[in-house]
């Protein structure tokens, strides 16, 4: 009985459902997402990060974006983080995955053209209210990363040399 119980008691604790496929997430969460209650404030939904590169582990972290209206105050934003994690804690809960959830606001003073711009062109949109909306957020966000990727450029040859160029 005890070697039971030690058994379902791990059985119930394991943080990821390995042999789940990682396309197989992203596939189920975008259909499980057509069927949640996303606040009226979010325009968009992306996940990102290791999960789409296909190199999730027992120690990552899930890494989703939302895309806020224009509008939304800031004193709202947190609140529709906040709403938006426990909406992928509950899809990731239903798929037996208890990984941590990172989400950062794509509209958000503390997002980097960089991060931007990667999550939009390496992450998946996993929900879309407005797609005009997205894709006018997405090519405003390309069209100032490539404004500032010359100086990017510049500034790392001066801080790191030729080592990028060996690399």
């Amino acid at each position: 009985m005890k070697d039971g119980f030690f058994r379902l008691a791990l059985t119930l604790l394991k943080p990821y459902n390995f042999n789940m496929k990682q396309q197989n997430i992203i596939n189920i969460l975008k259909s499980q997402i057509k069927h949640a209650s996303i606040p009226s404030g979010i325009e968009a939904i992306y996940i990102y990060g290791s999960v789409i590169k296909g190199r999730l582990r027992k120690d990552s972290d899930i890494d989703i974006a939302i895309l806020t209206s224009y509008d939304v105050e800031d004193s709202e934003r947190l609140e529709l983080i906040s709403k938006a994690e426990a909406i992928f804690t509950l899809l990731l809960k239903k798929i037996d995955i208890q990984l941590e959830i990172s989400i950062f606001d794509l509209r958000g003073k503390y997002a980097s053209v960089q991060l931007q711009y990667k999550v939009i062109t390496e992450g998946i949109a996993l929900y879309t209210k407005d797609v005009s909306q997205r894709l006018g957020f997405e090519n405003a966000i390309k069209r100032e990363y490539f404004d500032f990727e010359p100086y990017l450029i510049s500034l790392r040859k001066r801080k790191y040399g030729d080592i990028l160029q060996k690399v």
